[in-house]
């Protein structure tokens, strides 16, 4: 427990220290492993050609145990994290979406974009292709281009104009940075919700609609009012399930303390350069680093890639919003042997991500009906 004397256990939440307790899982349960093989072959009766073998009676291993793989998203930098620590000690490792440790190192930068206006793009094509039934987005004649413009207009439309609403939860207001993040977080499982996008995006472009009343209703509170007279009403608190996320990327990638206000203007029209989808919502994520001050006991730092015991199987899409494919070739690089497989198709890993959390509830409802 933390106390204001001891040490603050934050500084603990770094990816070198988790990629140590894995290793010690692995050694763990070999341990347990060996310790079960000796207790069945004694009741078998044949614990001396064991003994004889040198096998297990002292729970020694035959060889290294080697850690069991699957990771995808941020759990393909813990896996190359472990990979470079302990090459010795991989077993069948398989990294799905994969995560540049440079970027990841400065707080997710610029690399990370690079497909995601790809992404969305996949989104106007499909819209075109299915057509005004499930993409009311689309008329008869409407092309590629016409759809890209016409979302771009609903969504700047809310810029200066955020729609307002009225429901039994109480006011409440739909704005541009409410839908530029359902369409980021779209990206991210496009079979599951572009079709909703398309519904929720026309009926913004209506400004009315059962959808956008079921979003207010799917996501209270959208937004924190505070109404409290002499404190005699109780103020909700806001709930950032994302914090430990963002602890453990600021632990470990390089210090951003030093950022200022002029340092990030520069970074934020860099990210919006490379994505107008995703640029400004992505570079939040260096503005919360720069308010991270604690400091990693435990920290790998920028050196990865080995010869690992077993090679790797790294797996990546040619649309992904946010571990593009020049991160799978890029880490695949780094690492000799291993092999990188590639999908063309739109999205992240076949995970959800916890970003897709914010469009589950509203999306359960829209099947409902």
């Amino acid at each position: 427990m933390d106390n204001e004397e001891g040490p603050d256990i934050k500084q603990y939440m770094s990816t070198a220290s988790v990629a140590r307790d894995m290793l010690e899982i692995v050694e763990r349960h070999a341990e347990y492993v060996a310790k079960k093989t000796a207790q069945i072959n004694a009741a078998k009766s044949t614990i001396r050609a064991t003994c004889s073998r040198g096998g297990a009676q002292n729970h020694k291993f035959p060889e290294l145990p080697k850690l069991q793989y699957y990771g995808f998203s941020y759990g393909t930098y813990l896996g190359a994290t472990f990979a470079s620590m302990f090459p010795d000690r991989v077993g069948r490792m398989i990294l799905d979406g994969v995560v540049n440790s440079e970027d990841y190192n400065t707080s997710l930068g610029n690399g990370s974009l690079h497909d995601s206006d790809k992404a969305m793009a996949s989104f106007y094509t499909y819209c075109v292709l299915v057509g005004l039934e499930i993409c009311p987005l689309a008329t008869i004649n409407s092309t590629v281009k016409d759809v890209e413009l016409r979302v771009h207009n609903i969504v700047q439309s809310l810029y200066h104009n955020p729609i307002q609403v009225s429901s039994s939860h109480g006011p409440e207001i739909i704005t541009y940075s409410n839908i530029k993040l359902a369409l980021f977080a779209s990206l991210y499982e496009p079979i599951t919700f572009f079709p909703f996008i398309a519904q929720l995006l026309a009926a913004i472009e209506q400004g009315s609609g059962s959808i956008i009343d079921d979003l207010v209703r799917a996501q209270r509170p959208m937004h924190i009012y505070s109404c409290a007279i002499n404190g005699s009403v109780e103020q909700q608190q806001p709930h950032y399930p994302e914090d430990a996320t963002v602890a453990v990327l600021c632990s470990d990638g390089h210090d951003q303390t030093g950022l200022d206000i002029k340092s990030f203007e520069e970074y934020l029209d860099l990210m919006v350069g490379i994505s107008q989808t995703s640029g400004a919502i992505w570079s939040l994520l260096k503005m919360k680093c720069a308010s991270w001050k604690i400091k990693a006991v435990h920290k790998f730092g920028d050196d990865f890639g080995a010869n690992t015991s077993h090679p790797i199987l790294w797996i990546s899409n040619t649309a992904d919003p946010v571990t593009p494919l020049r991160s799978g070739r890029f880490m695949h690089s780094k690492f000799p042997g291993s092999a990188l497989l590639v999908q063309d198709s739109a999205g992240v890993s076949p995970f959800f991500s916890s970003l897709v959390s914010i469009l589950l509830p509203l999306y359960a409802i829209w099947r409902a009906h």
